[in-house]
């Protein structure tokens, strides 16, 4: 196991929570200090007590010790067998994400890298992407690969090395992942991971694309298998809706899905999808259909948090040109049957990133800085204006905290990636702004152009807001 690399440095523009004046601290700053302090307080005695870290299942039934009293209920007070539903134990617990997977403690995310590598006629340098873990109680972090003398460099050698985007919630437990791994050239296979003993399992049938893990139900899960096929210079894509089983990879369900449809969740008997020009849950069994939002040809979803406290879905529909949009939020605990679907009135018109947990709207409003000209010419911007706001679920248009303020040469958000807070801990990648020299045909320096880039080999950042620390996770 590695332990993250201290890189403690004093962040001048940071917006201390912890040090605000009582004359000008809204509401909202208060609850936001009161959440991660009690965030921080449960960890340190979950640490101590050898109890189950925050985010792991509960006995039913069970009363929860040091529960946040001060989150909001879950939507309609819904009794289950004459036992309330227990409030989540952290801020975080129950939300899924389209940008991370939290099981038990450990937050997954991917780190990308540069590889060289050795090839028959010499050396091949490009990107690799590997997952690591952090755990969010103790602050220990590791690679997915359980492998302690894997170099994690070759393909051929480390099967964990290429594992691709985290499409879906692909964990089932902290030992076990279902993804796609090239069994043969080529061709993937969904295969099953087991992480504590080092062992891999094909258990579905080969495609030329991949699949999407869109969730899973029990022993079950449900899963988007995609297949392009030429025929005559013509390419056509077929996505296929599966439900397949867990111990054996049998076929449950099968269905041929319409050319828009792109799903991207199955919960609870409803299966979330992209139709190019709306947003639509569906139940797979019976295809009773519901049109969430309408959108414009020019726009498509951003980030999605599905909160299963609430029963609540929440995303945003950016603009592709200036990648920006407005949040909305759909409900099935309304008296409609189909649920409600609304625009969430927020403090600016436009949003460049968001992150929701069970008590605020983590934001970055849209607030373009010009950082200078590309080498193509084109001016290029931070979007996000390097801010970070939050406002409370239960007034999103009041007034905003300030939460953070990034470096002048770093960039918090852009269009491939995040930021996400846990508590008092925000972890964002590293996008550094580069200037560099431009040269004429005969190499001789004309000027300078700006370029966005991954900073060497830091690839995440991690800073405690109430000191202003940073740890830096790197190769080394």
């Amino acid at each position: 196991m590695k332990r993250a690399a201290a890189l403690t440095l004093t962040l001048a523009l940071l917006v201390s929570l912890c040090c605000c004046e009582s004359a000008g601290e809204s509401a909202v700053e208060a609850e936001v200090l009161a959440i991660r302090a009690e965030n921080e307080a449960k960890a340190e005695s979950l640490r101590e007590a050898g109890s189950p870290s925050p985010g792991s299942a509960a006995e039913a039934g069970s009363p929860v010790a040091g529960a946040d009293a001060g989150l909001p209920a879950p939507a309609g007070g819904a009794e289950a067998d004459g036992l309330a539903k227990r409030p989540p134990k952290t801020d975080w617990e129950g939300i899924l994400s389209s940008q991370y997977q939290l099981v038990g403690n450990k937050y997954y995310f991917r780190m990308k890298f540069w590889l060289t590598r050795q090839v028959e006629h010499g050396t091949k340098s490009g990107t690799a992407a590997l997952y690591h873990w952090l755990d969010l109680a103790t602050g220990d972090w590791g690679a997915l690969c359980p492998d302690p003398l894997c170099r994690h460099d070759d393909p051929a050698l480390c099967r964990y090395l290429e594992v691709s985007v985290l499409a879906g919630h692909i964990f089932l437990d902290e030992n076990t992942f279902l993804k796609d791994y090239d069994v043969t050239p080529m061709k993937p296979q969904l295969c099953l991971f087991d992480l504590k003993n080092n062992t891999m399992k094909p258990l579905f049938k080969e495609g030329n694309i991949g699949a999407d893990v869109l969730g899973v139900d029990g022993n079950t899960v449900w899963l988007c298998r995609a297949v392009e096929k030429t025929v005559k210079k013509q390419t056509t894509l077929t996505r296929t809706l599966y439900k397949i089983s867990l111990p054996d990879g049998a076929v449950l369900y099968e269905h041929v899905l319409p050319e828009n449809c792109r799903p991207f969740l199955w919960h609870d008997g409803l299966l979330y999808c992209d139709n190019v020009k709306s947003i639509t849950v569906a139940d797979p069994e019976t295809w009773e259909e519901t049109v969430l939002l309408e959108y414009a040809a020019a726009d498509y979803i951003g980030e999605w948090y599905l909160d299963t406290n609430r029963d609540e879905f929440w995303f945003d529909i950016k603009n592709k040109d200036k990648m920006t949009g407005r949040i909305y939020r759909y409900s099935r605990a309304y008296s409609r049957a189909d649920g409600v679907c609304e625009e969430v009135p927020m403090p600016v018109p436009e949003i460049y990133y968001f992150q929701l947990t069970n008590s605020m709207i983590y934001y970055s409003p849209y607030d373009p800085v010009e950082l200078g000209t590309s080498r193509r010419g084109d001016k290029v911007y931070d979007y996000a204006g390097k801010t970070i706001r939050a406002v409370s679920r239960d007034d999103t248009a009041g007034e905003p905290a300030a939460v953070y303020e990034e470096k002048e040469n770093r960039i918090l958000a852009s269009n491939a990636a995040g930021y996400l807070i846990f508590g008092s801990t925000l972890l964002f990648d590293t996008m550094q702004v580069e200037k560099k020299i431009l040269y004429d045909e005969h190499l001789q320096p004309i000027g300078e152009y700006t370029e966005i880039n991954y900073a060497g080999d830091v690839h995440k950042i991690r800073v405690d807001l109430r000191t202003g620390e940073e740890d830096a996770i790197t190769f080394d």
